[in-house]
């Protein structure tokens, strides 16, 4: 429900007196809004409006509603109980979406309210109109839309309490519903007058007040007692309460004819009285001339028919009854449905609805007869149609399943379909052709007796229509206790196959049938005869479901890539042998010998002593760590049938094989090489090694190249060449004692080359003919490696002391 105090504006005009008001001449031309063409017009106002003018307008109460009047109580305002008795049935609340008046309807299709309830700087087009409303959700007399809206022109330029004044011509004679009140511009001060309307601080709920209003007002300001005109010419003052949100309430006698439209409240620092727009003898003329113009385009209805006559509607169907109105063009052709029927608590409240609906509701078993009753709200004419409503047959009725097995004792519930689903008498019959194999209940279970064959037959008993299911009864099954998957668990190679075996309990079971599955086909696949397919790495579940018992075991499977390349594995001599082929050219923690195979559960945890290539193997472009971590690894015997043509990364190759001895790499291509840093880092025992015919020209990177290489005294780069590398640091072994160089070769920063300077040596190093010629003898490894320019090539030595 919408909160009206914080959420919803309410109208309610304020002025501020001074001690003298003046009044502006008044201009009664009305403007004409229209709604629908958003378009406006001029009526202007005439005397000659005033022959044959009746002296009032008189209110209409509905034939057979309740009459009732407001109660004047000490605390002034009261709630309206029942806004279903007449006057209240004819005051209404003004509702746009973010705003609330209120106001009164004059004639079946015209309302009455003030001005600012529905013009802003612009005139408002989306309100709805709400007779007799009491809350938010109950509307005993529907709503109503705007067509066109009348005002005041001199309301756009003066907002003054007379001229705050407005008709608005609805889209629907909503007043035949709810009477209308009259209109009287004589004076009539002295009179009790009483104002009904919605307050915006009583959220949807109707209130109400009488009191006199006399020709002069007396109110009190200041501990004083003021007197002003209570009965003017144009406007109203008076001392009945309202707050914001009644604005437009008509303020009318007991005749129940409005003297004026409140629209105000008149405050010097605070509320002092109240004041609403007079209905005078010009805007008399000008409203009776407007309802005058209106209803000249009105058209009555003459007659109305029901098109669908003497209706026979089957039970759950439903029809739209269609009106024809005569004339064509009647103005409002609004319906309201009805119906009568006999009394009889099994049947429906209603079986048309109030939009013509007909709907063939429950009947029992029978009949019903019932007479539905159209009348217009313009007018009240009145169309009826008679209606059987008769229960709907059934046409056919199936069984499901067609077919069954069962074991003797085993019970099944079998499941029928009416046709159609609506069908007033759903009730079924079932029987057996032969109780002494399968027997059936009133509720469509059966159960197997004896071995044999039968009919189940089911019988609407609507119509008399069967169908039937088709039993066979056997000897009792043995049902499956268990099942298990053998071998339990498994690794194999990508492409690898392997069949598992599933052993069904007991094994005399009746059904003995397996269903087989995998977690994720996409790294293994299983058939259903149990043969698995290792597709990529990673572990999947094979799953066994037994068909008889749901019951299931599993087989883990873990899959390991064989990276691409033959090889068998000795375990006595625990000797790695690789056949021909390729090393795949993927990041090389996928292609680690040490982590890819050595950790592999087909080595049962032993290590790597020995790997042998037997046939040529061509390594991808990046070699890094490929031997690297192996602890145990002593040799490597056919290092020459490694083909490292398009081998750029060589980082680490053998980094940290504390064990490796010996390992041929003479005649490795390393052209295309660029980084060599950690290559043989950590080969504690390895004594010899023959890289002088390596091209290095493309490294830029050899920093702890042969680091930690302890064992290795010799070395011969003489034919490297090392003008593109960036970085030496840490590069040669700590207890290198000769080293044979060339004419481009470089060393760019610190190579780590140890300073000895303990017996025996002297810590210097000698170079060709270096007795005789002691320009090329140099007296800290640091000075040697830094100075050494390539003029002076050859075999360079520690110097041992005498």
């Amino acid at each position: 429900m919408k909160n009206l105090m914080l959420g919803t504006a309410v109208f309610f005009g304020i002025f501020f007196l001074t001690p003298e008001i003046g009044k502006a001449e008044s201009v009664y031309d009305f403007v004409e809004y229209d709604v629908k063409t958003k378009t406006e017009r001029i009526i202007p106002f005439d005397e000659s409006l005033y022959e044959g003018m009746p002296e009032f307008l008189e209110a209409k109460r509905p034939q057979g509603m309740p009459e009732t009047r407001g109660i004047i109580g000490e605390d002034g305002r009261e709630l309206v109980q029942d806004t279903t008795k007449f006057p209240f049935s004819a005051v209404a609340q003004l509702e746009h979406p973010n705003s609330i008046g209120s106001g009164a309807l004059i004639q079946k299709n015209i309302f009455l309210t003030c001005a600012h309830a529905v013009y802003n700087n612009g005139f408002f087009s989306d309100g709805l109109i709400v007779p007799g409303r009491i809350g938010y959700w109950n509307k005993p007399f529907g709503e109503a839309k705007m067509e066109k809206i009348y005002i005041l022109k001199e309301y756009m330029t003066d907002k003054q309490v007379g001229n705050d004044f407005a008709l608005v011509k609805l889209d629907r004679p909503i007043g035949e519903k709810t009477g209308w009140l009259g209109l009287n511009y004589a004076n009539k001060a002295g009179e009790t007058f009483t104002i009904s309307g919605y307050p915006g601080d009583k959220n949807f709920y109707m209130y109400t007040e009488s009191q006199p209003i006399h020709e002069t007002l007396r109110y009190e300001y200041g501990r004083h007692i003021f007197e002003r005109v209570g009965w003017g010419k144009e406007a109203l003052f008076y001392l009945l309460d309202s707050v914001g949100g009644q604005s437009g309430s008509p303020v009318y006698d007991s005749n129940a004819q409005i003297s004026a439209v409140h629209n105000s409240g008149i405050s010097l620092s605070r509320p002092i009285y109240n004041g609403g727009s007079r209905v005078s003898k010009e805007k008399f003329a000008m409203v009776n001339n407007i309802m005058n113009q209106i209803q000249k385009e009105y058209v009555p209805i003459e007659k109305i028919e029901i098109q669908q006559q003497d209706i026979i509607l089957e039970q759950g169907d439903s029809i739209d009854l269609k009106v024809t109105v005569t004339p064509e063009n009647a103005t409002y052709k609004e319906i309201e449905w009805s119906e009568e029927k006999e009394s009889a608590w099994w049947l429906p409240e209603h079986y048309v609805d109030p939009y013509g609906k007909l709907t063939g509701h429950r009947t029992g078993l029978g009949t019903v007869n019932l007479k539905v009753i159209a009348k217009s709200v313009d007018g009240g004419k009145i169309a009826t149609s008679q209606v059987k409503v008769v229960q709907k047959k059934v046409t056919g009725i199936s069984l499901t399943p067609e077919k069954v097995t069962l074991d003797i004792g085993d019970t099944q519930k079998l499941n029928y379909t009416i046709q159609p689903s609506n069908a007033s008498n759903l009730a079924v019959s079932w029987s057996s052709t032969n109780n002494q194999v399968v027997s059936i209940t009133n509720d469509g279970v059966m159960t197997g007796k004896a071995a044999g064959t039968a009919k189940i037959i089911v019988t609407t008993s609507d119509g008399n229509k069967t169908a039937s299911s088709e039993i066979t009864v056997n000897e009792p099954r043995v049902p499956v206790t268990g099942i298990s998957v053998t071998p339990e668990n498994k690794e194999l190679f990508v492409g690898e196959k392997e069949t598992l075996k599933a052993t069904v309990t007991p094994e005399n079971a009746t059904n003995k049938k397996v269903k087989w599955s995998s977690s994720n086909e996409k790294i293994a696949t299983v058939t259903d005869k149990g043969d698995v397919t290792a597709i990529a790495q990673g572990t999947a579940t094979i799953t066994a479901i037994t068909e008889d018992g749901q019951k299931s075991a599993i087989s883990k499977i873990k899959i390991v890539d064989n990276i691409g390349i033959e090889w068998t594995w000795d375990e006595a001599s625990q000797t790695i042998t690789f056949g021909a082929g390729k090393f795949p050219d993927q990041p090389y923690w996928r292609y680690n010998i040490q982590t890819h195979i050595e950790s592999q559960s087909r080595l049962k945890g032993k290590k790597i002593k020995k790997i042998i290539f037997s046939q040529p193997v061509k390594l991808a472009s990046s070699a890094r760590e490929l031997f690297s971590k192996l602890l145990e690894l002593e040799s490597i015997e056919g290092g020459n049938l490694l083909n490292t043509s398009t081998v750029k990364d060589m980082r680490g190759v053998f980094y940290n094989a504390p064990k490796l001895r010996s390992v041929d790499v003479s005649n490795w291509d390393t052209s295309q090489v660029t980084t060599m840093s950690n290559m043989f880092d950590g080969t504690l025992t390895l004594e010899k090694l023959n890289v002088s015919n390596w091209d290095t020209s493309q490294v830029t990177d050899m920093h702890h190249m042969f680091n930690n290489a302890n064992k290795l005294e010799s070395l011969d780069v003489s034919n490297w060449n090392t003008l593109s590398v960036k970085y030496t640091h840490s590069m040669f072994p700590n207890y290198l004692e000769q080293l044979k160089l060339g004419k481009n070769i470089r060393f760019n920063g610190d190579t780590g080359l140890k300073e000895v300077r303990t017996f025996p040596y002297s810590g210097r190093w000698v170079g060709p003919d270096g007795k005789t010629n002691p320009t090329i003898i140099y007296q800290t490894s640091k000075e040697f490696t830094q100075n050494y320019d390539g003029s002076k090539p050859g075999t360079y030595v520690r110097e041992r002391t005498k």
